[in-house]
């Protein structure tokens, strides 16, 4: 299985606190502090997406679900506006946030690999 790639977005102290344990996840992290275009969000198997990310006005209109990458929001409430594959209350461990992310690409995975179609 290749390595997975994951975006953050988020403020910066919650990107800086993902990039001071990066050595401890099991995927390749890049972290994003400003508005990012919905073409780079293709090149990322997941967004690990911190709720104060959705407050901003200029990302009020996102709409993750569109996209064919996997969504995981971060967040002190577990209510959400918007629909994301899963939702991870804060504060979280490192373990759980390594087991959250390879269970949701091994998900995707099995559910494209086993689809079948008929005609």
């Amino acid at each position: 299985m290749h390595k997975i790639k994951v975006l953050t977005l988020g403020p910066k102290n919650f990107n800086t606190s993902l990039e001071e344990v990066k050595e401890y996840l099991s995927f390749s992290l890049s972290c994003s502090y400003e508005k990012q275009e919905k073409n780079s969000f293709k090149d990322f198997d997941v967004l690990l997406i911190h709720e104060d990310y959705l407050k901003k006005k200029i990302n009020k209109n996102l709409n993750f679900k569109k996209e064919n990458t996997i969504t995981i929001l971060m967040s002190n409430s577990n209510k959400s506006s918007q629909s994301f594959d899963e939702i991870l209350s804060m504060p979280t461990s490192v373990k759980e946030l390594n087991t959250i992310v390879e269970n949701s690409v091994a998900k995707k995975s099995f559910n494209k690999n086993s689809s079948i179609n008929v005609k």
